[in-house]
């Protein structure tokens, strides 16, 4: 059985829960408070159900820039007994179906993932720009993550100086996933988000002016001799990935320039 979760649904709920973490490993706080911040509409969490268990789920939420509306979707999984049966992809035909005026988005983590959208009829959305630093020159300095209310005084005063769009829900969901697994890099014209992975630094939602201080102040905090920099507008020495796709009905390239600065 299929079917969309309300509220009510306690046990389900608590299992799609355990079902995330297990999947995504992600700590019980980030999922309580991602939860929390998108879960207020019945069409939320999309589950299949069979005798009183989950074994296969997704998650939508609204996105809007202008007058243009659109859901993404996270947290697709599928319980590790019954994967590669067609449960995901059933979720997903049944998913467009339900409403199919809506255009939906999804990031796909690795290439098979990519396919495997593709054969859903989702195309490329947005193209994003990777820098690359091979051993950066790290101090291995202390970690310091700036207090949570100077970062949301100053987000209003990063968008009208340099026009980005990354919102607070985001910022807020970031920073309370932040303490212990990754840290804010910062300067005075932009900040970013890090996390460690191995040997290389990743950096995303660059808010601001992306600079060379920028770079510096993460060197300084990491002691990741490979630095990553994900950015939405081209820099050079930068070179384009492909970030996320759509399912949609109308003109992809003018959609990816309009959901440029969506982040996940």
């Amino acid at each position: 059985m299929i079917r969309f979760l309300d509220k009510n649904d306690t046990e389900y709920i608590k299992q799609a829960k355990a079902l995330w973490k297990k999947t995504f490993h992600d700590s019980d706080g980030f999922i309580e408070y991602y939860y929390k911040l998108y879960f207020h509409d019945n069409d939320f969490l999309l589950c299949w159900i069979e005798e009183s268990r989950i074994i296969s789920m997704l998650h939508t939420y609204p996105v809007s820039e202008g007058n243009l509306y659109a859901k993404l979707v996270a947290g697709v999984a599928t319980d590790e007994t019954y994967r590669n049966k067609g449960y995901a992809r059933r979720l997903f035909e049944y998913l467009h179906s339900s409403d199919r005026s809506m255009s939906y988005i999804v990031q796909p983590q690795n290439d098979d993932l990519w396919k495997f959208y593709e054969k859903l009829g989702y195309k490329q959305l947005c193209t994003y720009y990777l820098l690359e630093h091979k051993n950066a020159n790290i101090n291995a300095a202390k970690k310091r993550i700036p207090p949570l209310l100077f970062l949301l005084d100053t987000l209003d005063d990063y968008k009208s100086s340099f026009d980005t769009a990354l919102c607070k829900d985001i910022l807020l969901t970031t920073y309370e996933a932040s303490v212990g697994e990754g840290f804010f890099a910062y300067t005075d014209r932009a900040y970013a988000f890090c996390t460690e992975d191995g040997d290389t630094c990743r950096a995303m939602y660059v808010v601001g002016e992306y600079t060379n201080a920028l770079l510096d102040d993460i060197c300084a905090q990491t002691a990741c001799p490979n630095i990553e920099i994900l950015l939405a507008k081209p820099e050079k020495g930068a070179k384009p990935v492909p970030f996320n796709m759509i399912h949609t009905d109308r003109d992809t390239k003018t959609l990816g320039s309009i959901f440029s600065n969506l982040y996940y």
